[in-house]
This record gives C-alpha cells, structure tokens and sequence, in this order.
C-alpha cells in the first residue's frame, strides 16, 4: 500500500508545478454542450501579422448558428474557456432569446497573427448555472480602458465599470453597426461622460467610434471631444480642409492631424492614436494618416461629449447621423490591434469562424420580376433562411441608390421615367462557403404624362411695350389628373439685358437695353424629364429707352440676377419660384 500523500506536501507540490509553468483547466463537466470556433488572422480572414494580446472579440449569435433552446433563457449558462481549458473572461451586451440573437465580447489573452488554428470553446446547457459575473474584466482599466460605451439599451453603461455612465437622454435608439446606436441629428444633441481619472491620459491616447454619418455639411460636426473652453483631445471634421481633425492639447509638436472623411450614408470605424513620438489616424483598420508629434496630453475637469463638443455642460457643434460602440483608452493601441477589431466588429465579419450548431435547410429565394408605375415605392422581398449574410446590389437599369443594402426586405422608390424602363436588382446570401444569388427584374411603366408645350412664335419687340410669353401646354388637363400635377417652369434669357416679371405660367418682358436677338428659352417638367424649348425675338429699341433698365436699376427699383450661363441679368424675376396652385404650374428662372 503506498503512502499517503500529506496536506502540506501536496500543497507544496501544486506551488511547485504552477511555478513549474503548469496549470490546470476549468471544470465543465457539469455542461452538456460545447463547440469550438476559429480564430482566422490570415489573408483570407483578418489578414494581420502580428499578435495581439488581451482582445476584446466580439462574437455574433443567430438562429442559424446556435441552439438558443439548449441553453437558459438567459444565457446565464453560457460559459468560454480556451484551448487549454482555462475560463475565458465574457461580456454579454445582448442575450435574447426570443429574438435568438446575441452579442458577446471576449477577452482573448493572445490572438496570433498569421494563424488559423486558434480555437475558442463555447459551452453550454447546465440549468444549475448561474450567469458569472466580472464581464468588467474584458475592458479592464488595467489594460488601458478608460471609458467603452456600447450604447446598448437606453443606460448607456460605461463597460470599464469606471463608473463612468453617460446620459444619452438628448438622442435617440438607433440601430448600430454591432446592435443599438445612438442617432442625432445635429440640433445640440450629444451623448455626456462625467470626468474620471481615467479620461485625462498624459503621455497615450487611442480614440475610436463606429460612425454612420448623414453628410458633413453644416459646420463643424464632432464625434468626440473633451474639453469645452480649453480641447483637451477633439476627432472632429474640420469644415475649412473639408478633413477629419485629431486635435491633442498641450502637446509642442503635432497637436493638430488631419486625415480624410468617412463617407456619408454607410458605417465606418474611425480611430485615432498618439504615442508620445506620432500621431496615427485610422479609417477601417487602415491607416491614413501619420506625423511627427510630441508633448503631454492637456488635462481638464470637463465632461465627455460624445457626438459634440461641451460647453458649460451643454452639447454643440453636434453630429449628425449615428454612433456605436465608443472607445477611449490611456495607451496608443497597435495597427494590428485596431485592424483586428474592424474585420470583427464589422457587418460581415472575417475573423471568427463559427460551424453552424443547429440543423437548418439552407432555403433562398428571391423576388419574382414585377411590373410597377413610375413615381411609387416598391418592397422587395427576399429569404434567406440559415444564411450567415445577405446583401442587394444593383445591376442595370436607371436603380436608385440602395441606402442599407444588408437586408431582407428593400424599399425602393420608383424614379420617374420618359419611356417604359427596366430596373434589375441582385439579391445574394452566403451559406458558408457558398453564395446563392438571384435578379429580379422591375418593369416601370410610364403613367405621369410629361409636359408637352409649345412657345409662341414671334419676330420682334420693340422693346418698350410688354410683351407676355406664355407656353401653350397641349395634355395640361392630362397632368392634372395624375399623381406629379405641379408643372415647373424654368426660365432662362440670352442677348440683350431685359427687364422682366411672371405672371402665372407665363414670362413678362418689360424693357430692352439694347437691339439685337433675344433668345428665350423655357424648361417644363413635372417631376420627371424636362421638356426644353427657345424662340427667338429680334429687339429693335424705340429711341431713348435704351437705357430704362439701367436707370431703372439706379433708382434702386430692379434688382439683379443670374440667369442660367451665369451672366448677370436685370428684372424682378429671377429672385425665387412662383407657385400658382390653382394652375398647378410652377414657374422661375434659372440662376
């Protein structure tokens, strides 16, 4: 019979392996499921060389991938560990089951690059289990987190657990690029951070945000700022280089970089560094601009404003469009960091590899071809039952522009056509490895009748005496009888300067400055393709009123123009559009 072994010495022996560099796996013997999923960082996944150590992975749950039946309502069963078997620390920003969709974030101790082989294990299926708690470990401040906002739910938590909550009461829930955003439109909203320790970093900074911007017109738009009377760190669109501006306080050399703007209208990850010898600007993981700069970091007791700049606690110079999942770390993360986390984080993601746990029939079908009218609205929908992603594209035809083109169902407005058109979208889906794909052809008719018109014809004007211009518009009560009745017309004059007014549906010419031919040129649409037609007339002046309009314009009686070749006209009528409601018709001038 062998001895048995001590208290102390088996202490002493488990002191001895674990500085002998062994360690011992988690215990999930009581969970009855479990599936391992890839980490790919080569050139057909997130294509980075180095290692990244202590990321954040996001990992995106639906119905065609997990079995939300086997595990608790809650997800409070759900569990990581490594390849070792060590427990992996987690965050769940969504958990719903009876959406069967979730978001969980991932403290990965190392992600190598260049590699395939890296594994995570997913466990689940133990109604005994409670949810663990220390999701705060995945942003932790000691690895340089100093505020993250996921902007999930309507409290929008700081998941550094710094405490450091903001009030997004001033915007609206939006949908973001990983679940919920935060919309505003640019009337002094903003997203408000109370000052921490944390958010005043001297000698590193990393800022980034998912931004899906509406335009950049408008002024000064931020997406990020601290520091209202003094900037203290600022990523703000700067309106006179038509850029995006990284501004850094108190720093003697580089304090300002800028770089080019995101697109309007899509999501873009935006992240910008400073490491106490440069400063680096990223777009999608990519870097696009980098300078010399050195000096400390300014630091002030002023609030975060997310999505504007703060001043006396209030939001101005705001965004307009939507933001997600905002950033702010005390240290410069690394190219491979910061291009990791946009092949994760974005729509279609190419870094983790998750086989499909449930049994699913692949199904997909697309549109049939339809016949519409101009002027509508039309949705097309499509399935895509177990696709892990699905997208519209245009293929020929005058197709309006597809705004959110990762959808099932697609709203189109049907355009305005001079003739029966066809329009023919894409609808793909990928299933694993595979895409399956499907047109579907929209046959719009043509049932708004264009404006048909003629001007009169006429030889001369004497140049004094008005002279009324009015087309003669031969399918008139045809237009309005349908659905685009409102006629425009758009003016435009070529020769001599006249003097000139409107009346409804007609041009007025009052006075001539000068002989010679004056060509008048009208464009009617209602809507759709404009109709474009000239006469000319041959001005021979009465004497002595060749200079009425100038005298007139002295006397402060005229006022001036620019017709459609942008030359400088005289006359009352070029100043805005008239509307004649009971006409339906519409006239102006081209300026």
């Amino acid at each position: 019979m062998g001895k048995r072994i001590s208290e102390r010495a088996l202490t002493a022996l488990i002191i001895l392996l674990m500085a002998a560099g062994m360690c011992f796996a988690d215990d999930f013997s009581a969970w009855s499921h479990s599936a391992d999923f890839r980490l790919n960082t080569t050139a057909s996944g997130a294509d980075i060389a180095g290692d990244v150590a202590d990321f954040p992975l996001l990992l995106r749950l639906d119905s065609s991938l997990f079995p939300f039946g086997e595990a608790k309502a809650d997800g409070g069963d759900i569990r990581f560990s490594g390849a070792d078997g060590t427990a992996l620390a987690f965050r769940m920003e969504r958990w719903d089951a009876s959406l069967r969709r979730a978001e969980i974030w991932i403290r990965i101790p190392l992600v190598k690059g260049g590699s395939d082989t890296g594994l995570v294990r997913m466990h689940w299926g133990n109604a005994a289990a409670d949810p663990v708690a220390g999701g705060a470990a995945v942003f932790d401040p000691a690895l340089g987190y100093s505020g993250v906002w996921h902007m999930q739910g309507d409290a929008l938590k700081d998941a550094t657990g710094n405490a450091g909550d903001a009030d997004g009461s001033k915007t609206v829930k939006a949908a973001g690029v990983i679940v919920d955003g935060r919309a505003l439109t640019g009337n002094n909203q903003g997203i408000l951070a109370p000052n921490a320790a944390g958010l005043n970093p001297k000698s590193a900074i990393t800022l980034s945000a998912w931004v899906r911007p509406d335009g950049w017109s408008g002024g000064m738009q931020c997406i990020l700022e601290k520091g209202g009377s003094q900037i203290q760190y600022s990523l703000a669109p700067d309106p006179s280089s038509d850029s995006l501006s990284l501004s850094l306080g108190g720093l003697t050399q580089g304090s300002i970089m800028r770089g080019p703007l995101p697109a309007a209208g899509a999501w873009h990850l935006v992240t910008a560094t400073y490491d106490g010898s440069f400063s680096r600007m990223f777009l999608d993981g990519v870097l696009v601009k980098s300078q010399p700069a050195a000096g400390e970091l300014a630091s002030t007791g002023d609030e975060l404003c997310i999505g504007c700049r703060a001043v006396s606690s209030k939001p101005r110079n705001s965004f307009k469009g939507i933001l997600d999942e905002v950033t702010v770390s005390g240290v410069a993360r690394s190219a491979d960091f910061i291009k990791l986390s946009y092949a994760n984080q974005r729509a279609q993601q190419v870094l983790v590899h998750l086989p499909a746990l449930v049994e699913c029939p692949a199904f997909f079908s697309a549109p049939r071809d339809t016949v519409v009218s101009e002027g509508g609205t039309l949705v097309l929908k499509a399935r895509a039952d177990c696709a892990s992603g699905f997208t519209w594209s245009p293929v020929s035809g005058p197709v309006p522009r597809i705004l959110d083109p990762e959808v099932k169902n697609l709203t189109i407005g049907i355009p305005r056509i001079s003739k029966d058109t066809v329009l023919v979208y894409r609808f793909t889906a990928r299933f694993g490895e595979a895409y399956k794909s499907g047109d579907v052809s929209v046959r719009v008719r043509e049932s708004i009748p264009d404006p048909l018109f003629s001007l009169p014809s006429l030889a001369a004007w004497n140049g004094k005496d008005s002279l009324v211009l009015r087309p003669s518009i031969s399918n008139l009560s045809a237009i309005k009888g349908s659905k685009d009745s409102v006629i425009h017309l758009v003016w435009t004059l070529t020769g001599p300067e006249a003097d000139t007014a409107w009346r409804a549906g007609a041009l007025v010419l009052k006075h001539a400055s000068a002989n010679g031919p004056l060509t008048v040129g009208l464009c009617a649409d209602n809507g759709g393709q404009a109709l474009c037609k000239s006469t000319v007339l041959v001005v021979n002046l009465a004497v002595g009123l060749a200079d009425a309009p100038a005298s007139a314009m002295k006397a402060g009686r005229i006022r001036e123009w620019r017709d459609a070749t942008g030359r400088r006209r005289a006359g009352e009528a070029g100043l805005g559009a008239f509307h004649e409601a009971a006409t339906g018709i519409s006239p102006r001038f081209a300026r």
